[in-house]
């Protein structure tokens, strides 16, 4: 290993800071569990030693401040980070210190990290960050301002910064446009238009009722695409610069769902099935509205699938809603009732699971969702089964989540279970060399994150990835979905795939068809 700083980098770590720190904008696309970190806390090290851009006079900022952005979870991994690796002051964001820590953001005297989540950057209370001279601003996760229409993603680029980091291994979160956003951040004066961008480096065609749609990548500009973004880009894959680091194998458990999971499951089903027919007008002409409610019911499709779902009641046993409150574009505000559900057992899932961990002994393992229903009725199953655990979901308080980390990487808890939106970024979780899905994120990058909390720098043993599947649900289906499009965002970042021509993204027609059977195409009119 080699010093930069007071940080011991690895050589390919070395290699990237030594060609990004005189970039005053740059983006770390290296995979996740390679350390990019250390090489942003690098960065910073030397461009406050004045070992950066020749245009910046570093003599004008005697105190320099850094603005980390990070998702809520990895707070405190940044704030250990940055007191283990520097001699900088850090001021970390709580929600109920705001006041304290604009002041100490706004303090001309104060110099050092101030560490902020992104949810909070567009908050009133917040607002005065635009007004703070940032000496850097490193984004981690960048992937959390794809959405360039997000609140978010609006404030945090009004914010000024002479130096600017982006971090992310997946960068192009589900689609290949949603880099463009990054790239606006770090260079807003050359990628000014979304449109512009889009139509040079996708490609798309025009429905039938006259709308444009992407469908793929033009590869043909991708050669143009690499060359334009590696002065600055840099992206190392796990296999190449850890060579040492154990191999992930991929592994599937079919199961069975019961009787009485699959009359509800069938049933379900046959119910979207009937709805999508009735409104195969609205979803042939891709109305938001409607594909908003058949991802919902989607969702919903493959929560049945691994539980057992039954109406939430109130205390006088009435149904339990939750209201969504939709703001028009005329200022009015509606509110949308939402019913909500409990999960139960029987879970055939859940059963597979729990033989899983009875057969593997004191085995610690990790298991993921995407609902936080699955991961509060397992935590049920691991109580009564008197199994440790810490349980990480977005009902999780701060400090007991860093406790349950800490607890785990210390082998006091055996089993770590989350949500794989809480859980699967920012965090290591090396201690264990087992992950289990019990259902996926139709985002192949999300889905790739959670895995590598295990599958990172600290790994001794190879990580095993094993996917519970339902036979005859939309497990299947989803799974080879998800896997079409982490090919499709491999070609973007330059990485070598084996697909022999351009992937095209399902659509949401497709997802139908082959999920559902549901035969969403025009009939023909017959003489």
């Amino acid at each position: 290993m080699s010093t930069t700083s007071a940080l011991a980098l690895f050589k390919f770590q070395q290699e990237d800071v030594d060609k990004l720190k005189s970039k005053r904008s740059r983006l770390v696309g290296n995979d996740p569990g390679t350390g990019k970190t250390y090489v942003a806390i690098a960065l910073d090290q030397l461009n406050r030693a004045g070992d950066g851009n020749a245009k910046v006079d570093h003599t004008q900022w005697p105190v320099k401040k850094t603005l980390i952005i990070a998702p809520k979870n990895v707070l405190d991994v940044w704030d250990e980070h940055c007191m283990e690796l520097t001699d900088e002051d850090v001021f970390v964001y709580k929600y109920n210190t705001r006041d304290k820590f604009m002041a100490q953001a706004k303090d001309p005297k104060l110099g050092g990290y101030f560490i902020i989540n992104y949810e909070s950057c567009h908050i009133k209370d917040m607002e005065g960050l635009k007004k703070v001279d940032w000496f850097h601003i490193i984004a981690d996760e960048c992937h959390r301002i794809k959405n360039r229409k997000a609140l978010h993603t609006r404030a945090i680029k009004q914010f000024p910064a002479i130096y600017k980091t982006a971090m992310s291994g997946t960068p192009a979160d589900n689609r290949p446009e949603d880099i463009w956003s990054i790239l606006n951040w770090l260079w807003p004066n050359y990628y000014t238009s979304y449109n512009r961008f889009i139509k040079a480096y996708t490609y798309r065609i025009k429905t039938e009722e006259g709308y444009s749609k992407i469908v793929g990548i033009n590869e043909e500009a991708l050669p143009q695409f690499h060359a334009e973004v590696d002065p600055w880009f840099v992206r190392r894959r796990k296999k190449d610069v850890l060579p040492d680091l154990p191999d992930k194998y991929y592994s599937r458990l079919w199961v069975e769902l019961g009787p009485k999971q699959r009359r509800a499951y069938d049933e379900m089903r046959k119910t979207m099935v009937a709805w999508c027919e009735s409104h195969k007008d609205e979803i042939m002409r891709e109305d938001p509205i409607i594909a908003q409610a058949v991802v919902v019911q989607l969702i919903r499709l493959q929560q049945f699938s691994a539980g057992y779902l039954v109406p939430l009641l109130d205390e006088n046993g009435n149904q339990v809603y939750k209201i969504r409150r939709k703001k028009h574009k005329d200022g009015t505000i509606e509110e949308i009732p939402t019913p909500q559900w409990e999960m139960t057992d029987p879970s055939a899932k859940l059963d597979a699971l729990m033989e899983l961990l009875e057969d593997r002994g004191d085995e610690q393992i990790i298991i993921f969702s995407q609902s936080k229903a699955v991961i509060n009725l397992l935590a049920k199953r691991l109580e009564k089964a008197d199994i440790s655990y810490g349980l990480l979901t977005g009902d999780v308080k701060q400090e007991v989540r860093d406790q349950y980390i800490k607890d785990f990487q210390a082998g006091r808890r055996r089993v770590f279970a989350g949500t794989i939106k809480a859980g699967g970024v920012g965090i290591t979780l090396t201690a264990a060399s087992t992950v289990v899905f019990i259902d996926r994120w139709w985002s192949p990058s999300i889905n790739l994150q959670a895995e590598d909390r295990a599958h990172r720098i600290g790994q001794t043993e190879a990580v095993e990835i094993i996917d519970i599947m339902a036979r005859n649900t939309v497990d299947l289906g989803r799974y080879q979905q998800i896997a079409t499009k982490w090919e499709w965002l491999q070609k973007l970042m330059g990485d070598e795939v084996d697909a022999v021509e351009v992937i095209k993204e399902l659509d949401l027609k497709q997802v139908l068809e082959q999920e559902l059977g549901v035969d969403i195409t025009e009939e023909e009119d017959v003489a």
